[in-house]
């Protein structure tokens, strides 16, 4: 029973350090490996095609962002990444207008329409007449719309420039005889009805409006103050003049505001117009316009590719598995060194975009080193002089990525590209063998630690109740004072012995006084008996 319950401690022992203990190189937690042997080191190259041969075997291009941006190509043995910039002119008006690309259509702001509109070989041409006190055709408005489509989505352009040039001319009755004529503002006529009149004008005008006619923008406008004068004889006319055009900022910023209206963002309406207005001056006063003309428009802009950030294109290629590299050992990685070869073709906007880079990912995890795009050459050079450490990122699958990354919104009006080449990803590793916990000795441990120190404490106790606790007090003393006088060691509390003298007188003093306690209480009369052997 003894040597039982001696077996107990040392067998919850080994339950608890050695029976969920096993050999196993997939290590994935390694706080459960318990030993380890170092068995030998060694380093691959984890890449396989690092100078890109023109198939592209074992690499996979991927974009993030906006796919216009960017693109990835392999030729030529290497990989070429590309920054997709663009610049495009739209000139397709200039001239005299011509009738097959414009469309009458009323001013929304004025009812009535003039007498006689057309596109004809002058242009733009309108002619009207209106008596004082007529009921309609004072105020008269046309224009012809013209709608611009481009082949690209404008979200994603700058417009950089614009040009836009109008011109008119005219012909009108400056002097009617008695029918008066176009009175502009400053002459007077017997019976003039108001005194301080604005006069009869002509307006010549550009609008650019979004498809629905939500916002319609006057962006240039003609409006001749002295055409009629009667200064000039029966007629008066306005040689061919420019439209007064507002700033190309302003132009600018207001075609970017009609595209957005459109759902594709291609399509907004340049309108060129004519509004006239005939002032009610005297009851016989006839205003004829014999000919008002816009002949020539020429309207152009220039278009810039918008790069975004977070835009980018990458050549990635998955890898094994670190436990793939042996069947026998367990496997742990020492070392990760990557490197590589870049160039560009051209120049980068370093003031638009100064944080442009390249960068490696380990299993979409980016390292923290990058290389700077404003950094780069016309000629290859190294990534780096001793390579980049990504040790950091290693894990038990090794799925690699070189990337061109945008970090800034910039303008680009053409494409650049960037080479790749003899790209290396070098793993060192140890082999080992280790013993490690397995799972399930993991999720019941704790339930054979406590038995085991159950077992234990049970035992520890049995024993020492057979040893030592089963014995009264004072011989546990005894006992113990045996052992200390058989080794030689000294009591810290000597116990006093009694010599035998002491304990026979202590005995009969004992007795005397029970002897004593009795005699007190015997009555007058009474016979005591000696008796042999004692008193009784």
């Amino acid at each position: 029973m003894i040597i039982l319950f001696l077996v107990i401690p040392i067998v919850g022992q080994f339950l608890l350090t050695h029976i969920f203990m096993t050999t196993n190189n997939h290590i994935k937690d390694p706080s459960n490996v318990k030993t380890s042997a170092y068995v030998s080191s060694n380093s691959t190259q984890w890449l396989t095609n690092t100078g890109f041969d023109d198939s592209g075997e074992n690499w996979t291009s991927l974009t993030t962002g906006d796919s216009t941006d960017v693109d990835a190509t392999i030729s030529g043995g290497e990989a070429r990444l590309m920054v997709k910039g663009n610049i495009s002119t739209y000139s397709d008006i200039s001239g005299i207008p011509q009738s097959g690309d414009w469309t009458p259509i009323n001013n929304t702001e004025v009812k009535y329409e003039p007498d006689s509109y057309e596109i004809n070989s002058k242009g733009c041409w309108v002619s009207h007449t209106w008596s004082d006190g007529a009921d309609t055709g004072q105020v008269v408005a046309i224009q012809w719309d013209r709608n611009i489509t481009l082949a690209v989505d404008m979200t994603d352009y700058n417009i950089t420039s614009v040009s836009l040039t109008v011109t008119a001319n005219a012909t009108v009755h400056a002097n009617n005889g008695a029918n008066g004529g176009i009175e502009v503002k400053g002459e007077q006529q017997s019976g003039w009805r108001y005194e301080n009149a604005t006069g009869d004008w002509v307006l010549f005008y550009a609008y650019i409006s979004d498809i629905n006619k939500n916002q319609e923008h006057e962006i240039a406008y003609l409006k001749p103050d002295d055409l009629g004068n009667d200064t000039s004889g029966t007629y008066d006319t306005l040689d061919d003049t420019n439209l007064t055009v507002i700033s190309e900022d302003s132009i600018m910023n207001l075609m970017k505001s009609v595209l957005e209206v459109d759902p594709e963002h291609k399509t907004f309406i340049l309108s060129l117009g004519i509004l006239v207005l005939s002032e009610d001056d005297f009851d016989t006063d006839q205003d004829i316009w014999d000919e008002l003309i816009i002949n020539y428009c020429d309207f152009s802009f220039t278009y810039e590719k918008i790069i975004d950030p977070l835009s980018g294109v990458s050549w990635s290629q998955e890898g094994k598995k670190i436990s793939d590299l042996s069947d026998e050992y367990y496997v742990q990685v020492t070392g990760a060194i990557v490197n590589f070869c870049y160039k560009i073709d051209q120049d980068w906007p370093t003031s638009s975009s100064p944080n442009s880079e390249i960068r490696i990912l380990i299993n979409n995890n980016p390292h923290a080193e990058t290389i700077k795009l404003i950094n780069a050459n016309y000629d290859y050079q190294n990534a780096s002089a001793i390579g980049l450490n990504v040790l950091a990122l290693i894990t038990e699958e090794v799925n690699f990525s070189i990337q061109i990354y945008m970090r800034d919104e910039f303008g680009l009006n053409e494409t650049i590209t960037i080479s790749i080449d003899n790209v290396s990803l070098i793993i060192s590793y140890d082999f080992l063998t280790i013993e490690v916990i397995p799972p399930w000795g993991q999720t019941f441990g704790w339930l054979v630690a406590v038995l085991a120190i159950g077992l234990a404490a049970v035992g520890s106790y049995f024993i020492a109740y057979q040893m030592y606790l089963k014995y009264p007090k004072f011989v546990r003393l005894l006992r113990s004072l045996r052992k200390r006088v058989k080794k030689g060691r000294s009591l810290k509390n000597p116990v006093i012995v009694n010599s035998r003298e002491k304990m026979v007188m202590s005995s009969i003093k004992e007795k005397m006084k029970v002897l004593n306690v009795e005699s007190s209480g015997i009555q007058a009369g009474a016979t005591i008996k000696k008796i042999s052997g004692g008193v009784k």
